[in-house]
């Protein structure tokens, strides 16, 4: 006797085919802790939206990304489409010049994943910069959280990046397999752009290529590997096979376009120095090691302040 599995929910955008003639029509799933996340977030947006309530251009980012939560709690496709992405612009010494969009950390497994147990997360570097500048920094972070994870995002929600370099997740790391799509999507329309993604997520990329169905990474992202660890080194042998995972067609022909680096970060300026790795100028723009590729520089030592 043949027995029939049982459906599981979709995670993602499901297209939806009706009779021939008829639009196609775009259905939100969501599975239940992905609503539930959502819902968190709401009440996290009507909290800031309450505490800075006379400030207009705060309230304006609080009220879009509540707009884009409740579109996405309510299967309304063609209301989440309406929403661009927002990037932001440093003012801080080290960032001063180069563009990035993130999202909030709070929601990153990633990130809470390595709170713990020594983990790089806790001492994290993000903090000090998202309480200086909540008011304006939070609704935006949670805005483009509530837009990558989860479902596709359309072409017209990406900007046009008038960058030569651009950073991803200063302030966070990868939310899900969709985040990363959505990520790809925005380097291919902005091809005159290179973009460096900064990630905790090693291996766990390639799983994220496999539940996405993504073959080959644009040649315009780089990719740099944030140690899990603070004082550790990660071994370059792990790098060359990630790097072959991350960029197989690369790998049959032993010419990487995109050099894989890894970010190591010191709690003692005298281990840093001591580490004999290339030393982080703390200034981006003046620096682009982490984004250029170069053969001889693969870890770049930095100290957490």
């Amino acid at each position: 006797m043949k027995t029939t599995k049982k459906p599981q929910p979709l995670e993602a955008v499901q297209i939806k085919k009706t009779i021939p003639g008829e639009k196609i029509k775009m259905t939100i799933i969501l599975n239940d802790d992905q609503k539930r996340e959502i819902s968190q977030m709401i009440g996290d947006l009507q909290a800031h939206k309450s505490k800075y309530f006379l400030f207009d251009s705060f309230i304006k980012v609080d009220n879009d990304a509540l707009n884009v939560a409740h579109a996405l709690l309510n299967n309304d496709y063609k209301t989440f489409k309406k929403y661009k992405l927002k990037y932001t612009k440093h003012t801080a010494e080290k960032m001063r010049g180069i563009d990035s969009l993130s999202t909030y950390k709070k929601y990153s497994d990633v990130c809470k994943f390595l709170q713990h147990g020594g983990g790089i997360c806790s001492k994290c570097y993000a903090d000090k910069s998202i309480s200086l500048y909540k008011a304006a920094l939070l609704p935006t972070l949670i805005y483009n959280t509530l837009l990558l994870k989860y479902i596709d995002i359309d072409a017209d929600q990406i900007p046009y990046i008038n960058s030569k370099y651009f950073r991803f997740e200063s302030f966070s790391d990868l939310q899900s397999s969709k985040h990363f799509k959505n990520l790809l999507t925005i380097c291919k329309k902005n091809k005159c752009c290179l973009f460096t993604l900064w990630s905790k997520c090693g291996y766990k990329l390639t799983k994220y290529m496999e539940a996405e169905k993504i073959l080959k990474l644009p040649n315009n992202l780089n990719i740099v590997f944030s140690e899990y660890y603070i004082n550790k080194k990660t071994e370059i042998n792990y790098l060359k096979q990630l790097q072959a995972c991350l960029y197989p067609q690369q790998a049959i022909t032993g010419n990487y376009k995109n050099a894989l680096k890894c970010f190591v970060v010191y709690d003692d300026e005298k281990k840093r120095k001591e580490s004999n790795l290339y030393q982080c100028k703390n200034s981006c723009i003046n620096c682009l090691k982490c984004y250029k590729k170069s053969k001889n520089i693969i870890y770049i030592a930095e100290k957490i302040h």
